[in-house]
């Protein structure tokens, strides 16, 4: 039995294929009618924010053909998500293809009284400039044969006149072209076939992001070298068979307020097929991790399917057009009657020398092939008949061992990859519970795509609905299709050698043996790839599930939290109890990664302690004072206590090594990080003599503010009393009428300005005014770790990303709650 979580109703429905894609920062995007929907999963039926496609002006390719054309609905025929930190505010750019062909690139909108989504780039605009500049040179002699252009050219206009056409009808038809030309002189006219070809070339029909890239891969901390390039790809494929590539560079830093740095740069170009491009898909292959390459997976409306593969310097380091960015690795599918609807490509987290790729077509059929890299030997699991119609959505699992699958008429299905055969797999039978609404109907009929969540727990698909089984009075007007959630862990494996749970021991009667293993094996996956500190923290599917199975079943839930924090410390004896665990995890916080110090933080805070601390507050824990009744709560409590702790001396250490190397090793555009706050944070707290002797060390370097000692004199921002240094979070001015409650920066510590945006965690509801340097997130140690170096990291400067010191989540404007925002919890 399939559970359908959280469903949600759309007042148009989608008509193309892949209608509905899921952000690396846990929003979702929907195409339908006129405009796209976007969504927070979290909060479905709250708040949300929308693009409306509105109709373009026609592209100045020729005017008489573009006003016999007509204008086509303002539909989506493709939508994707680029990978988070591209955006002013580091989140996601959404770029979106209309019916038309063209293509725009949107991001959060800038204020808060508004809810469309702000347009910062035209990728079509910029396209019509390029070929209006080259004057069309990009177009070959043979482009005609090759994109299956006809080449019946109407005649002449004075051959019409001449050969005796002299009806009424034409000489009326004449006057008014004659006419139309002296009102439309700036616009060139073009013949038929040059005007279509032309047309080919700039109408888009499909768009694609690749992950993102960097154009070198180090650098060192000389003042004669820059940051590396981070960076992301935009393939758009145009009804010529062209491919054209974008690069959109990685703000340096983040800014809240500003929604119109994002720039794109026209950096490749690729003659792939001879037709429209249908699909396309990127994949980042690194088990060369000196030289890593990117795989480009391209389909074709005439069938057709290729495998490319591309140098990242070749697209990441340059300003130029290259025409040669991409080389052909190899013709999967030759041309055939059968046009390609849809490609997903993966490279697996645990076998980084293959690429796995998965193609569906228009009549239903799926093929996949598994591509070694090192030997470029290709192993296809042969053409299946998945669905009775269009493949409509295709997504892998991130370790590329389960397939998804939606057809147009409306069903969907699970393969496992078994060596190089796909085998058909089931849905899990029971699933955590969720109760949805009463006021959506579950009446499907074409589906036209679905998403996994980042953690991959979960599947959404959109589907229209049936307008003969709704009422057409109430429902039928503002009900014409739906979005369904349905929970993916616990699928069953074809074959299983692991001994499965005890479904009776920990009181899930509902559920198989076989489910319960899967569904631990799934969980502690996901976690698996998030201990990675190059993949952004977004826990929300794993967390919901987690919580849903510690209702059901705390046994359970223990269980799997066990399973995970034993692997970190395998000098454990086998089978420990939690408790034991979590004594131990407490004494060795220092050797952990600050990633896994970041997960375990959000574990305690939001899972083990949801239901004692409150939901709005923020705060260290051990400023908490009230007292956890149960002993386990309370270990959970003290060990998140010592995380932050743990967390806040790491970072002031962080700080201060980084002022001290860069004392004696100047760099251009380096500022001295300002840490007078938190150093009289560590005095209060009683930290490590080691730390204390840094304060000391780095309050004798040259390069400290000699005024530093005097930003402790603060004052309140609204009647100018004084503010005394109390607490890391928060300051009480000394007006003894009317004493201020003041925000503190969670970062510096230092008094937020009121006057300035700030930048709030949705986990701990935290806020800050500057942003940690990403290296702070991907340290392996604690600064005061002998072995530690700031040269350890390539990034020492880079504030890209803004995140939670105390999380590792995406820092985000703060919203009101009829806002759209994102839950990466």
């Amino acid at each position: 039995m399939i559970s359908k979580i959280q469903p949600f109703a759309l007042s148009a429905s989608p008509r193309y294929p892949n209608s509905i894609a899921w952000s690396e920062e846990n929003l979702l995007a929907v195409s339908n009618g006129h405009m796209i929907t976007i969504l927070n999963p979290s909060l479905i039926s709250g708040p949300r924010g929308f693009i409306i496609l509105r109709p373009d002006k026609p592209f100045p390719l020729g005017l008489d053909q573009i006003q016999a054309c007509g204008t086509p609905l303002p539909r989506a025929r493709s939508i994707s998500w680029s990978p988070s930190g591209l955006a002013p505010n580091s989140g996601c750019l959404l770029s979106v293809c209309s019916a038309k062909g063209s293509v725009k690139i949107y991001c959060f909108p800038r204020s808060n009284l508004c809810a469309e989504w702000t347009e910062v780039v035209d990728i079509s605009d910029m396209l019509c400039h390029f070929f209006s500049n080259t004057n069309f040179s990009f177009l070959s002699t043979n482009f005609f044969h090759d994109s299956g252009i006809s080449e019946n050219v109407t005649k002449d206009d004075n051959q019409k006149f001449k050969s005796g056409i002299t009806s009424t009808k034409t000489i009326k038809n004449e006057a008014r072209s004659i006419k139309r030309r002296k009102v439309n002189e700036s616009f060139p006219q073009h013949a038929s076939r040059e005007y279509a070809s032309r047309s080919a070339l700039v109408e888009s029909h499909y768009c694609a992001w690749s992950p993102i890239v960097h154009s070198f891969s180090g650098c060192s901390l000389d003042h004669t070298n820059k940051l590396p390039n981070k960076c992301a790809i935009l393939a758009v494929g145009s009804k010529s068979g062209h491919i054209f590539f974008f690069r959109v560079d990685m703000p340096k830093s983040c800014n809240i307020e500003d929604g119109n740095s994002v720039k794109a740069v026209l950096v490749g170009t690729l003659s792939a097929h001879n037709s429209w491009i249908t699909a396309i898909s990127w994949s980042l292959s690194k088990s060369d991790s000196s030289n890593p390459h990117l795989n480009l997976a391209t389909g074709c409306s005439d069938g057709s399917v290729k495998l490319w593969v591309g140098a990242i310097s070749g697209l990441a380091g340059s300003f130029e057009v290259n025409n040669a960015c991409f080389s052909l690795l190899k013709e999967l599918v030759p041309v055939n009657s059968v046009p390609v609807s849809t490609i997903s490509m993966v490279v697996p987290a645990i076998a980084l020398d293959k690429i796995i790729l998965a193609v569906g077509n228009g009549s239903g059929c799926l093929e996949s092939w598994v591509c070694h890299a090192s030997s470029r030997k290709f192993e296809s699991s042969g053409i299946c008949r998945a669905h009775d119609s269009v493949v409509t959505g295709l997504e892998w699992t991130f370790n590329g061992d389960f397939l998804y699958s939606s057809g147009q008429e409306g069903s969907l299905r699970i393969w496992a990859l078994c060596g190089r055969l796909l085998r058909e797999s089931s849905f899990p039978n029971s699933t955590p519970k969720i109760k949805p609404p009463n006021n959506v109907i579950e009446l499907s009929d074409h589906c036209y795509g679905l998403a996994l969540s980042p953690g991959n727990l979960m599947l959404t698909f959109v589907h229209d609905f049936d307008s003969e089984k709704l009422n057409p009075m109430y429902q039928a007007r503002n009900q014409k299709a739906g979005i369904h959630f349905l929970w993916m862990g616990g699928r069953f494996e074809v074959s299983s050698d692991k001994t499965n749970l005890d479904r009776n021991m920990y009181g899930l009667s509902n559920f198989l043996d076989k489910e319960l293993m899967r569904w631990q094996s799934d969980i502690l996956s996901s976690l698996k790839k998030y201990e990675d500190a190059d993949n952004d923290l977004v826990l929300w599917d794993i967390l919901l599930v987690l919580s849903s199975f510690k209702k059901l079943s705390p046994k359970f839930a223990e269980h799997v939290l066990c399973e995970w924090l034993s692997s970190w410390f395998p000098n454990l004896p086998s089978k420990s109890s939690i408790k034991n665990i979590l004594y131990h995890a407490e004494s060795l916080l220092s050797i952990l990664t600050t990633r896994k110090l970041h997960l375990l933080s959000i574990m305690s805070r939001r899972l083990m302690l949801a239901e004692v601390l409150p939901d709005r507050w923020s705060g260290l824990v051990y400023d908490y004072v009230e007292d956890c009744q149960n002993d386990e709560l309370s270990l959970w409590k003290n060990l998140l206590a010592e995380i932050e702790k743990e967390l806040c001396k790491r970072l002031l250490s962080f700080f201060l090594k980084v002022n001290i190397y860069f004392a004696s090793h100047p760099f251009a555009n380096w500022v001295p990080f300002s840490t007078i706050h938190m150093e009289q944070w560590a005095n209060m707290a009683a930290t490590s003599d080691r730390l204390k002797l840094l304060i000391t060390e780095s309050r004798g370097i040259s390069c400290r503010d000699k005024d530093d000692d005097e930003k402790l004199n603060e004052t309140c921002s609204i009647c100018s009393s004084s503010v005394p240094f109390e607490f890391p979070e928060y300051g009480f001015c000394r007006n003894t009428k009317n004493m201020h409650k003041l925000t503190r920066c969670s970062v510096s510590m230092k008094l937020c300005r009121v006057t300035k945006f700030l930048w709030f965690c949705m986990c701990c509801h935290r806020y800050s005014e500057i942003s940690v340097p990403v290296s702070f997130f991907t340290m392996l140690t604690s600064p005061l770790e002998a072995n530690f170096m700031v040269l350890d990291s390539d990034l020492i400067l880079d504030c890209s990303k803004p995140m939670c010191p105390f999380c590792g989540v995406f820092l985000s404007r703060h919203q009101s709650e009829f806002h759209l925002s994102i839950s990466p919890v």
